[in-house]
């Protein structure tokens, strides 16, 4: 990935939010992690 070709990066924890994005606007997961709290969240990408 081209750092300098990144045009937004979201992060968020709400999966209704990730498939959505995930299906529109060339979104891309760059990353997976638990949070302290136990929850999923996810750091999206778009180029």
């Amino acid at each position: 990935m081209n750092l300098h070709k990144v045009k937004e990066v979201r992060r968020t924890s709400d999966l209704e939010e990730v498939n959505e994005l995930l299906t529109t606007d060339r979104w891309k997961i760059a990353h997976e992690m638990i949070t302290e709290y136990g929850e999923l969240e996810f750091i999206l990408y778009r180029m």
